[in-house]
Parts: C-alpha cells; sequence; structure tokens
C-alpha cells in the first residue's frame, strides 16, 4: 500500500497525483518577464519527476514597479503566450500527472530602484530594509493601494487564460503583503493598518480581486511564514491567528507554511539548522484551520512522509531539493532514497548567486541545473542520459568529489569506470569539509556519488595508492583521469624548536589535537571552519541542551552562556575573516565567531612561531604577539598532481587527463564542473 504522500489529494477543484510540491524559488531565469529557453528546459526536467504540483516563484504583477533580472510577468497579455506554452509543456512532460502555479509576489520594500527602473519602492509605511541597504520606500497611498490591488486581479486573468492550474499569493519571507501583516513594518493610522484586521485588509483586497477575476472554481492558495523570525514581528502565535482567518474566509483552497523573513538572522536553508527544525510551524498551524496546510524549510523526505501519514501535515514543499535532482519525486515515491542526490544546504550556487548577481542560479551538487538547455540534446535528453557511441574503459585515480562526479556521468554513458583511491574510504576533501560543527550534510553528496557509482557498476579500489611504474596496469585501461586532489600549503614561516604546529586538516580530521590557547594561521573557509570547531569544544551537545530545558536544570539564559562559551582560546589570523564562504553561510558564521569569543586578528598573518606564541604582523608593519599552545596552519591548498606530471611523462597508451583540484585548486563545485565536463565528451 503506498505512503499516503504519494497518493492523490484534492485542492479545491482540481486532484493531484501526489502530495509532493516543488515550491517557489527565485530562479532569474525568464528573459525580461518572459519564458526562455532556460526556464523551459529547467522545469522540463522537473516535470518529467513528476511531482504533484510545481509552484513557480516570484511571478510579477506589478506593471510599474518590476524587475526584468527577477520572476515572470503576468502583467500584460502579450505574455500569455509564452505563459501557455510552458503550462502546456509542464502538462506534456509530466504525463497529465504534475500541476502547475504561478506564485504572485510583489517585493514592496524589498525592491532596490536600481532593479526597478529608478522608481521608489513602496511599502505600507516607510520603513527601510537591511536587505535593501535600506533605501527609503514611500508609504502607498490609498489610491496606490488600490491600484496594486487590481494588478493582482489582472494577472490572476491572465495566468488563468495562459493555462495555469492555480494561484499562490505570496504573503512571507518579508514581502508587501507580510509587510502589511508585520507592525514593525505597517505603521499606518488608517484602515491599513493597527489591528490586525485592518493589516490584513490588503490582503483580503487582492483575494477578492483574484477571485472575480477567476471566480470561485479556480485554485487559490496563500503561503504564509510561521513566524517571521524579526524582534517584534509576528511569531507562531501571530500566525496562527493570520492562517485562522485566512481560511475561515472559505475563499482560500490551502495554506503553505514556510519560515521568516529574508532579512532574519536565524539560518533558514543551510546545513546550520538541523532537519525538520522548522517543521512545528506547519504543525501548529494545521491544527488550527480546517483547510490543506503544506510545509517547506530544510524538510528531509522520510520525515515528510511519517507527517502525512499521522495527519500532521497534508502536503509536503521540497524546493532546492528539486535543484539538486529532478527526479526528487520518483525516485522517493519508489523508495530509491540511496539513490537521491539530496540539497545539503550549501548555498554557494543557488542562493550566493541570488545575492551576488554573480552567475547563474545552480546547484554545486548538479552540474547541469540551470544549464540545461545548453546541455540537452535534440530529444531534451541530458548527457548523462544518453550512452556514448564510443565507449572506453577508464580508470580514475581519487575518489574525492571531481573523481566520483567523472565516474558517474561516465559509467551512466555506458564507459566501464574503475576508481582506485589511496584512503580507505571515498569523499577527498568532502570528508574534511563535514566534520565541523553544522557541516555533516555535505557527506550527503559523498554518499550519493558513491552509491549511484556502485548502482552503475563501478569497480571501487579502496586503499590502492597507484604509482607511476605500474605501467602495465595503467596500459590496459583506454584512459586515466587522474583526480588526487590537493595538498595544504605549508609556509615559509620560521618555527621555533618546540613550537606546536598541527595541519588544520588534522584537527579537523582528529588526528591531532591542540591545547588550550590555539591560534589559527588562515581565516578562509577551513580556517573560519576550524576555528569554530576549536571554539565550541566543551560547550554542551544538542542533546544536553533538551535534557537541561526538560528538567528545568537551569534558566534559558544560562544555558544559552554555556553554548557560547567553550574551554579553548582561540584566535584567527587573517587577512579577512570569512574570506572564500558564500553571503548566504558566511553572515551566520561570522556570528557564530563572535558569539564564541573568537579573537579576529584582521589584516594580520603570522610570521614567527615561538613555543610560547605566534608573532603577528599586519601590512603597515605593526605588530602583536598572540599567546598559544598550538599554531594551526590553514592557509590554503596546492594541486597534488605529482603522479600526473610522472605520467605525463612516459608517453602512456592511455589517454591522461587531469581534472579537480589536482589541475587547480579550487570549491567541490569547481572539481564537479570539471569532472562533469569532460565526462560529457568522451
Amino acid at each position: 500500500m503506498a505512503k499516503r504522500l504519494y497518493t492523490p489529494v484534492k485542492l479545491g477543484n482540481i486532484e493531484l497525483s501526489n502530495r509532493i510540491v516543488m515550491g517557489p524559488m527565485g530562479l532569474g531565469y525568464a528573459n525580461d518577464g518572459y519564458v526562455s529557453d532556460r526556464l523551459l528546459e529547467f522545469f522540463r526536467q522537473r516535470a518529467k519527476g513528476k511531482p504533484g504540483l510545481i509552484i513557480v516563484g516570484g511571478t510579477q504583477v506589478d506593471k510599474k514597479r518590476y524587475t526584468n533580472t527577477a520572476g515572470l510577468h503576468c502583467f500584460d497579455e502579450k505574455y500569455i503566450p509564452g505563459l501557455k506554452k510552458f503550462t502546456d509543456m509542464i502538462h506534456t512532460e509530466s504525463e497529465g500527472k504534475t500541476k502547475i502555479f504561478f506564485q504572485f509576489l510583489h517585493h514592496g520594500r524589498y525592491s532596490k530602484q536600481k532593479d526597478i527602473g529608478g522608481v521608489e519602492a513602496v511599502a505600507p509605511s516607510a520603513v527601510p530594509s537591511p536587505y535593501t541597504k535600506f533605501e527609503m520606500p514611500h508609504a502607498l497611498t490609498i489610491d496606490e493601494i488600490r491600484e496594486i490591488v487590481g494588478f493582482y486581479g489582472n494577472a490572476a486573468r491572465i495566468a488563468k487564460e495562459a493555462g495555469a492550474d492555480g494561484i499562490e499569493i505570496c504573503t512571507n519571507s518579508g514581502y508587501l503583503i507580510g509587510q502589511f501583516f508585520s507592525p514593525i513594518t505597517n505603521k499606518r493610522e488608517d484602515e491599513y493598518g493597527g489591528s490586525l484586521e485592518n493589516r490584513m485588509r490588503f490582503y483580503f483586497e487582492v483575494v477578492d480581486a483574484i477571485r472575480e477575476a477567476v471566480g470561485n472554481d479556480f485554485v487559490v492558495t496563500t503561503r504564509i511564514g510561521g513566524s517571521d523570525l524579526i524582534p517584534g514581528s509576528n511569531t507562531i502565535e501571530d500566525a496562527v491567528k493570520i492562517a485562522r482567518a485566512i481560511s475561515d474566509c472559505g475563499r482560500i483552497d490551502a495554506l503553505s507554511v514556510t519560515g521568516g523573513w529574508h532579512e532574519s538572522s536565524v539560518p533558514q536553508v543551510t546545513m546550520e539548522m538541523p532537519w525538520e527544525a522548522f517543521s512545528f510551524l506547519g504543525r501548529t498551524i494545521k491544527d488550527n484551520v480546517d483547510i490543506p496546510v503544506m510545509m517547506s524549510n530544510r524538510l528531509g523526505i522520510e520525515a515528510a512522509e511519517r507527517y502525512v501519514e499521522e495527519g500532521a501535515l497534508d502536503l509536503a514543499v521540497f524546493a532546492r531539493a528539486f535543484l539538486a535532482d529532478p527526479e526528487f519525486a520518483k525516485k522517493a515515491a519508489q523508495g530509491r532514497y540511496d539513490e537521491i542526490r539530496y540539497c545539503i544546504g550549501c548555498n554557494q550556487k543557488c542562493l550566493d548567486r541570488l545575492l551576488t548577481g554573480r552567475g547563474i542560479v545552480g546547484c554545486l551538487a548538479n552540474v547541469s541545473c540551470g544549464l540545461e538547455c545548453d546541455y540537452v540534446n535534440q530529444n531534451k535528453e541530458l548527457p548523462d542520459q544518453v550512452i556514448s557511441e564510443h565507449k572506453e574503459n577508464i580508470l580514475v585515480i581519487g575518489a574525492g568529489p571531481a573523481g566520483m562526479e567523472f565516474a558517474r556521468v561516465a559509467s551512466a554513458r555506458g564507459h566501464k569506470v574503475t576508481v582506485c583511491e589511496k584512503n580507505e574510504r571515498s569523499g577527498g576533501q568532502m570528508l574534511y569539509a563535514a566534520m565541523p560543527p553544522r557541516r555533516k550534510d555535505i557527506d550527503l553528496l559523498r554518499t550519493y556519488l558513491e552509491n549511484v557509482c556502485k548502482n552503475q557498476g563501478v569497480c571501487f579500489i579502496t586503499g590502492r595508492k597507484i604509482s607511476a611504474d605500474e605501467t602495465e596496469f595503467l596500459n590496459s585501461f583506454d584512459r586515466i583521469v587522474v583526480a588526487t586532489g590537493s595538498k595544504p600549503v605549508i609556509p615559509d614561516i620560521p618555527v621555533e624548536e618546540g613550537a606546536d604546529v598541527v595541519m588544520s586538516l588534522d584537527v579537523l580530521s582528529g588526528k591531532k589535537t591542540t591545547g588550550r590557547k590555539v591560534v589559527v594561521a588562515g581565516a578562509g573557509a577551513v580556517g573560519t571552519q576550524v576555528a569554530l570547531s576549536l571554539a565550541e569544544e566543551g560547550t554542551p551537545s544538542a542533546e544536553a541542551v533538551r535534557s537541561f530545558l526538560m528538567f528545568g536544570m537551569d534558566t534559558p539564559d544560562n544555558i544559552a552562556a554555556m553554548l557560547n562559551k567553550g574551554t579553548k582560546t582561540v584566535s584567527i589570523v587573517g587577512k579577512k575573516i570569512g574570506k572564500g564562504i558564500g553571503p548566504g553561510t558566511k553572515f551566520s558564521m561570522i556570528a557564530r565567531i563572535k558569539q564564541l569569543g573568537v579573537n579576529q586578528y584582521k589584516g594580520f598573518h603570522v610570521i614567527e612561531i615561538k613555543q610560547n606564541g605566534a608573532c603577528l604582523e599586519d601590512g603597515e608593519g605593526n605588530r602583536e604577539f598572540v599567546d598559544a599552545d598550538t599554531v594551526v596552519i590553514a592557509l590554503g591548498t596546492t594541486p597534488d598532481n605529482e603522479l600526473y606530471e610522472k605520467l605525463k611523462g612516459l608517453g602512456m597508451k592511455a589517454e591522461l587527463n587531469v581534472i579537480g583540484d589536482a589541475q587547480k585548486s579550487g570549491y567541490i563545485s569547481d572539481a564537479m564542473e570539471a569532472a562533469y565536463e569532460l565526462a560529457v565528451t568522451l
């Protein structure tokens, strides 16, 4: 008997084939508001996986304050042909199993003038946001409110004509309607401000306009924040009141619950936050309303199955899970959990790119994400869905991210692949990257790559270090791909005899311990993570904190203080603290360093290491001495390409390639991209 998550459910007068929803995301794939090939091919691959519903995020309704770099436009008839092509494609590729909604979004005070044609952003009140570096919006007049209400109704009519199955109204994450809901952004003294009833007036006028445009039979849902996670703004108690009012109005077919505002300091979609941490928001609202409820944010598939089975939720919303794995819904329904390419919450190619505007939104774990239109063939197939015409017998040396991603793609294309790894476990640098506090989800990528490779017939030989003199073995292959990774940079710093100097990876792996006073030389991603790991030593575990709270062993304030005070004194030294960490995670990591009292020596570098500490110097010749029992070196890596250079000089019969950090030290995403690019050409 199928689990309830994979059974049909009614929303209004339509039936979804299952209860998995691909949630709305900011992708930036539209072309000046029109449906683009990039957007079509991205969603085509997801429709093939047959989720019950796809909600297209960021659909803009305001014809005066729109951007050409964000989502689709839905405020003029000229967009209908493209939108209709899009909705027809979803229905066709999913064989009618997937419905499509457009999420209506108005940025309000989250709009930057430069992005909306130089006009002023609007808001309930003139309250600026850190999200726009405190650009001042102007308070909407009554006439402007009525005009925007009309824009929503017009957009609904267009969406229906374009073949959408429904509409989702966005009130969450700090956007315009949520700005009306919140007492910290709504300071109005007219009928749109003050009481919660008044603060919801704009929303209900929007609902009226939409219903007038599309009728009562068309499906309309609303997404709300379960808590704004902003001091002084709406809490879960307020969200329950908002949800009840929406449910009781009788004009909304379902509620979708997410987390807080974008400007909140609480991590919401990064691996720092435990899986299911926000599920209580949806479950609480479900207990208080009479319409279907769906929930998102760090929701694991097996937990979603359980919540829906128990009736705690009606549908489960996954967003970035579909960036990582277009077939997420299909694999889950078939119980193929070990083949799911999970979102690891790294933010590197999704949220970070949205925040910086650099590069196309993609996914570290899925190289083709966002690039489907560049890779698909005439049959709309991706390279790893096509068997190569020229099959090879390939040896991959190294089972890090580059080696395993190459093996995955090459074996999917029909090549015979053998992977030799000098260590007893696969993973390479991923093993170390997963060791700092709250970074363990990186291991989900390692296990996915290993599982899929083995399922596709890749032969793994671990504990085997290949040497250049094994010519008979090496020449038995058509191609040798060297993916031996990188090695730590060992700086030319004078070290006093007897000083305790250790490498960062040895600390992360537990091979080496440190004294009570530690200096971390290097403040990039690895140095920052090492400093956090060391500073948290001696703080209570999550299970201990749970017990403290359950049994009233101490006050919440005292428990919080315990979490912020470890047993080591840690200092971090570097040009810029957190350099190389993306903005989606950097803010919380730097905040945590401050909480833990890590001493930050910005702009300094270590010039000498003594038995009792480290001598530092900045760019202007100023010097400091920091007491330390141990100095940890975290000054980056350099390619470990000695084997490649030897093989290159032997004149091998086999073709020879080098990829990943063995070619150029970089991020996991760089290694994955290099591996994919090579594998799809063979």
